[in-house]
């Protein structure tokens, strides 16, 4: 997933564990990290739809295969999707402000110093 949303901070998955997976303190464990997984990525809606995350959440076969079969995304294509979900407009783009908070960043940054 992190190679369909380069930049995107993408939490972890808790580990799993083949051996003493069925203790009921990493059970607990376990539980708590998934739904602290499910509730940072909640904060990406775009990532909540994403067809990676359909078929972590929904599996219909051996997700490993599933996620395989998904087409790579092109450079471009990739940018396109950034572009929507981020809702990024570049008709608002206004490189005069740009310039104008640059210079204030850079004065700050002396004052601070």
């Amino acid at each position: 997933m992190e190679q369909r949303w380069p930049g995107i901070p993408i939490p972890q998955l808790p580990p799993k564990k083949a051996i003493g997976n069925k203790d009921v303190k990493f059970i607990n464990e376990r539980r708590f990290y998934l739904e602290r997984f499910l509730k940072k990525m909640a904060a990406f809606p775009f990532l909540i739809n994403s067809k990676e995350f359909l078929i972590f959440s929904r599996p219909t076969g051996d997700i490993d295969k599933l996620l395989g079969a998904v087409p790579k995304s092109t450079p471009n294509e990739q940018v396109e999707q950034m572009r929507q979900s981020l809702s990024i407009e570049d008709h608002l783009y206004d490189p005069i402000q740009k310039d104008r908070l640059d210079n204030q960043c850079k004065e700050f940054q002396a004052y601070a110093r």
